[in-house]
This record gives C-alpha cells, structure tokens and sequence, in this order.
C-alpha cells in the first residue's frame, strides 16, 4: 500500500513538473525568455530549454550526462564491477555477447 502511494504521488509530482515546464514555454513565448525567467526564478537557459523541447519533442529525445535513475546501490556496484574485473583477467579475449 505505501509502494502503491508513492507511485501515485511520483505521479502526480511528474504531472505537476510538466505542467510549469509548459507554463515556462508559454510565458517565453509571451514575454521572451529573459522575462519569463524572471517570473518563475528560473535563468534564461532553462527556460529557453524547455521552450524548445516542448515545440518539439524530440529536441534532445535521449538522456545524456550520464544515468540519472542508477538502479544499483554502491555495493552492488562494486560487487558488479568485481565480478566483471575477474571475468577480464581471466577471459582476456572474451567478448560481450559471452
């Protein structure tokens, strides 16, 4: 039930999140950006961002900058990254579909 809770929270959290990305977009179309970042605390590149990804959506469509949403805790990292050093020193010339 608590898991479940957390879900819709999340959920509704997204929604709220994506709604003042639009507002931004429609204030920088409004007033521009500089201004529109003003109004909502944010500088002028993040608005100016968001007012073009959500003209087009596939302005910058695929992550980049690295994993936000790590799915490992740092033990498991390190027992991940031991199981694969060990695998290379004693594979050398295995390769990953292996």
């Amino acid at each position: 039930m608590y898991v479940q809770k957390l879900k819709e929270d999340k959920a509704k959290l997204q929604g709220k999140i994506q709604q003042f990305r639009n507002i931004s977009s429609s204030l920088s179309k409004q007033y521009g950006i500089s201004k529109a970042g003003q109004l909502i605390q944010k500088p002028h590149y993040w608005v100016n961002y968001w007012r073009k990804k959500t003209e087009n959506p596939l302005f910058h469509s695929k992550s980049h900058g690295g994993a936000r949403n790590f799915r490992f805790t740092q033990e498991e990292l390190i027992q991940i990254w031991e199981i694969l050093w060990n695998h290379c020193q004693k594979n050398p010339t295995s390769r990953l579909h292996e």
